[in-house]
Formats: structure tokens, sequence, C-alpha cells
């Protein structure tokens, strides 16, 4: 897996966010009160149709619906930058 470069990162009172890519992927997690949301910015259906992005109730189970070792590597770091113990931030 290839390294992964934050490229932005932002943490309120209200929510977080992260942007970062590994390799040719690039990836956006936010995390609020009401959910966690995950957007692969670098996938054909986002840039045309620009969507939120998939929704999941804590890190680890983002995490886990991805197979791809870079998009779980994004949300990895996500949950480190996060400090992240049960998956809520």
């Amino acid at each position: 897996m290839s390294e992964i470069l934050i490229t932005s990162k932002e943490i309120t009172e209200t929510n977080k966010r992260l942007e970062a890519s590994a390799g040719k992927v690039t990836a956006s997690v936010w995390v609020s009160s009401l959910g966690v949301w995950v957007c692969n910015t670098s996938n054909a259906s986002h840039r045309a149709w620009r969507g939120l992005g998939r929704r999941f109730n804590s890190l680890f189970e983002a995490r886990e619906a991805y197979r791809s070792k870079a998009m779980r590597g994004i949300i990895e770091e996500a949950i480190r930058v996060f400090s992240v113990v049960g998956g809520e931030a």
C-alpha cells in the first residue's frame, strides 16, 4: 500500500473532516454527531454526480465496508488522527 498523504484536516466542536490520498485514490472523511460520511473523490461516479458519498454509523464500520487497501488506509488514518477509540468521534 502506498503512503497516506493528508491534504487537509479540520476539527471543530461539531464535526471533523479529513481529506487524504493514497496512490491514485483521494477521499474525504467527515465525522459528526449524525454519522460518518466517506467520499471517494477520485471515483468516476463522484466526478459525474458530485454525491455526498456513503454514510456509516462509525469509522470502524466504514473501514470494514471497503475492500480497497487505499480506502481502508485513508479511513485508518482518520481513526488515528481523530484519536477514535470506539469508532465514533
